[in-house]
């Protein structure tokens, strides 16, 4: 994941290639929903939210820096469009992130870090319906 992340940083036309011909937003969205999933099997306790492990708190950091990398530096030619039901699932997960419980602590800021940069590349739209539906 780590490899993907920087040759999507450094390489243009491998970020237009792995995001248009390869899907990779909605293969990374993928990966975001089957940690999360695994956060929750994991998670037997009742506890209202799911605890992520150190483990999955890295390797989220790294999906979420190769996405930012595929939906930023791609947004400067061609935003992400406001009714695409990725930029809807990536703002759901996202949100889900927001809330999880972080075991140790001290990667909480990791996490939240990369989210918010995420956030930076969704349309306002989309985050303003999140904010107006979820009262």
């Amino acid at each position: 994941m780590k490899l993907l992340f920087l040759i999507t940083a450094f390489c243009q036309e491998v970020r237009l290639h792995v995001k248009e011909e390869q899907h990779g937003v909605t293969y990374l969205i993928e990966i975001l929903d089957l940690i999360l999933k695994q956060a929750a099997s994991e998670n037997k306790s009742l506890q209202p939210h799911v605890v992520l492990n150190e483990e999955q708190v890295l390797l989220l950091a790294e999906v979420l820096k190769t996405l930012f990398n595929l939906l930023c530096k791609y947004s400067m030619s061609q935003p992400m469009d406001e009714d695409d039901p990725l930029s809807h699932r990536l703002v759901s997960f996202l949100r889900d992130l927001m809330l999880c419980e972080v075991k140790p602590s001290t990667r909480v800021g990791l996490l939240r870090t990369h989210v918010i940069n995420l956030l930076t590349a969704v349309p306002v739209s989309r985050l303003v319906y999140y904010s107006c539906t979820s009262k």
